[in-house]
């Protein structure tokens, strides 16, 4: 438990977000902008929530069951975001850096729903029962049983 998150696979995502503002009505003009960015998305299990009942010892011979895997989160550092196009028009000021940040976040939310379509979640719960079996096996354990709890379904 000392390790806490153990984040066992991470994937990284690139995103093309655009945003086109050319519908407000008080306004002349468009603007449009066009940002790439790249995110890191880890996976991996809590230990924490580990209790003594998803363990069992005797002797040499250990039982464990994990807590499930999850995405544990989003790393977009700020060198990775560039915006790659731009275009305002003359009566229309470029998107502010507060605008910016509320289309990152769309972005954020768009790619992590792109992991969790993906195959992180599992991969992470596997990486996570080989790790812990290797430490156990250091540790001195022989005969080792790692069991995974089942991956709760996500609420959008």
């Amino acid at each position: 438990q000392q390790i806490n998150q153990l984040a066992t696979t991470e994937y990284i995502f690139t995103k093309t977000i655009q945003a086109t503002d050319e519908l407000t009505w008080y306004k002349w003009g468009e603007r449009k902008i066009l940002i790439n960015c790249r995110a890191g998305v880890k996976a991996g299990v809590n230990l924490d929530q580990l209790t003594e009942n998803d363990i069992t010892v005797s002797g040499k011979k250990i039982e464990l069951t994990l807590p499930p895997a999850a995405i544990t989160g989003i790393n977009i550092k700020p060198e990775d975001i560039r915006v790659a196009y731009q275009q305002t028009g003359i009566f229309r000021d470029k998107f502010t850096p507060s605008e910016v940040n509320q289309l990152m976040q769309v972005g954020e939310k768009q790619i992590m729903e792109a992991a969790a379509s993906t195959d992180i979640v599992k991969q992470a719960g596997n990486n996570a029962a080989l790790l812990v079996e290797a430490a156990l096996r250091q540790l001195g354990f022989e005969q080792i049983t790692i069991k995974q709890a089942a991956t709760k379904p996500t609420q959008g």
